[in-house]
């Protein structure tokens, strides 16, 4: 294996995955998924995740707010 095809498949997974939906909606179910685990009232939970699907809705790319989703969690 060369390490020149490793990087090509590194480099064209971030291209697809800046082209697709499912970056964005995983980041969003990630950020709600995490405010559920740290509060244990559902009412607060609801809404703190809310507030932080809407901080991931707010970041620019696709793969920088699946990052800020999983730092949330």
């Amino acid at each position: 294996m060369n390490v020149g095809y490793v990087i090509w498949g590194i480099c064209s997974a971030l291209a697809v995955n800046e082209c697709s939906e499912l970056s964005p909606w995983a980041a969003r179910k990630i950020a709600r998924w995490s405010a559920h685990l740290r509060y244990d009232d559902p009412e607060r939970a609801e809404t703190r995740g809310e507030e932080l699907a809407a901080l991931v809705d707010e970041r620019p790319g696709q793969l920088f707010k699946l990052v800020t989703a999983a730092c949330f969690a």
